[in-house]
Order: C-alpha cells, then structure tokens, then sequence
C-alpha cells in the first residue's frame, strides 16, 4: 500500500477517484484557482493574529464557499482533500506537509517541482507528491529555508534545511 493510499484509508474510507484526482492537472488547477482567490479576499494581516485552530476554520469556510461558487465537481473527500491541501499551503509547506506528517519518512529530498523523493527504512523511494511547478516550488523553498535563518539564490543553489 503506497503513503497516498494510507494517507486516503486515514481521511476517511478509501475512494481511489480522490486519490487519483489528488494527482492530476485537473486537482492542481482547481486548487491553484481556489488558493489565488483566498489570497485576494483575506486580508493576511489581521488572519496572523486569530489562533492557528480558528485560522483553520476561516480557510476551510471560504474555501468551500468558494468551491460552491464555481461549482466544482467533486465528492465530499476529493473536497475534504482539496481544502486540507489548501491549508497546508497557507499555514504550512504545502505539499510536503503529507510527508512530514508520514512516521516512516525520515528524510524528503525534492529534486524538482514533480521529482520528490522520501526515504523509508534506508531506501529511496519517488513519491506521488508533487508542486503545482516550479514558481510553486520556489515559494515553499523561500517559507522553509527563512525559518532557519538560510537562503538560497544563484551564489548558493542548494540547502540543507
């Protein structure tokens, strides 16, 4: 059984559609048009000073009014998986947050926006994860690599973080 296909048995009863959509262009164009509208009708500043919990529940509210809006054809876990996917991209990592949340990953090597490798048990392993591109990819490199006081440019076009 693949990481997607425990990760789908934990969210809720196994539905292969959701795990399949999760995967495809059609998935990351919805999620990209639904996080871009976030974007314009939050005002971010005064969401950093509600509670993470609450800050959860405010996504996922104009998430699913805006999923109502342009009345996407999903079912109630491809939604439950797009707006948990949504979250990890305003409060998180963003894809990788599946990963880290993964007790059998002890290490994630992105190679590319959809190169991403995880290391079980010694062994390394593609997973199914992917970024949107690499404009998606750059974004999360920056969130991760300022929390630990490191950057990445030109000059130094690797990290370790």
């Amino acid at each position: 059984m693949s990481f997607r296909d425990k990760l789908n048995a934990l969210d809720s009863p196994g539905d292969a559609r959701a795990a399949a959509l999760s995967t495809s262009d059609d998935y990351y164009a919805i999620k990209s048009r639904i996080h871009l509208k976030l974007l314009e009708k939050f005002d971010l500043a005064a969401l950093e000073t509600l509670p993470p919990p609450m800050l959860r529940s405010e996504i996922a509210a104009m998430a699913e009014r805006l999923l109502d809006e342009e009345q996407a054809a999903l079912n109630e876990l491809e939604r439950r998986s797009l707006i948990r996917d949504i979250q990890h991209e305003m409060l998180g990592f963003g894809p990788l947050e599946l990963l880290m949340a993964d007790p059998t990953v002890s290490d994630i090597l992105v190679n590319s926006y959809n190169r991403i490798f995880v290391e079980r048990k010694g062994r390394l392993e593609l997973s199914q994860v992917r970024f949107t591109d690499e404009k998606h990819l750059l974004r999360i490199i920056d969130k991760i690599v300022s929390l630990v006081g490191r950057r990445i440019d030109e000059s130094s076009p690797m990290v370790d973080a």
